[in-house]
């Protein structure tokens, strides 16, 4: 298991439930953590994608 949070470090006091997705991203493997820190609005997309996809 990883333990790299890089989006720890970045500003985003707007979205908590994005840690979340993160870590369920990273756990599933299917979206790199660097990419997801990397991107704003590419972010948002891929949370709904990974909701999305977990929840069928």
């Amino acid at each position: 298991m990883k333990t790299t949070n890089p989006v720890k470090s970045a500003p985003e006091p707007n979205m908590p439930f994005w840690e979340m997705s993160i870590m369920l991203s990273s756990s599933m493997n299917e979206i790199p953590v660097g990419f997801l820190s990397n991107s704003g609005n590419i972010l948002a997309k891929a949370k709904y994608t990974i909701i999305a996809t977990t929840t069928g």
